[in-house]
């Protein structure tokens, strides 16, 4: 679902005339993905675990990493002198 919603995206972004090299990315991935799609349906669960996992959001996770974007953005956005 994620690789389906990417490459919606970006096919959108590029919507009047989408680029031969991003095309060509797209359709190679998928013709990975699909027998791996296909695949998954036959295979037995691996959890093992009695309970329901939860998966939890954590803010200081997520805090760094947008402060890295930002100053990754800043660092390159003024440049970086070589020499």
């Amino acid at each position: 679902v994620p690789f389906l919603l990417g490459n919606i995206l970006i096919a959108t972004v590029y919507f009047p005339e989408m680029p031969v090299y991003d095309m060509t990315v797209s359709l190679s991935l998928s013709l990975t993905i699909i027998p791996i799609a296909l695949g998954y349906r036959f295979h037995h669960s691996m959890y093992f675990e009695e309970e329901e996992i939860r998966i939890r959001l954590k803010f200081r996770t997520v805090f760094f990493a947008i402060l890295f974007l930002v100053l990754y953005r800043l660092i390159l956005g003024l440049g970086i002198p070589l020499g």
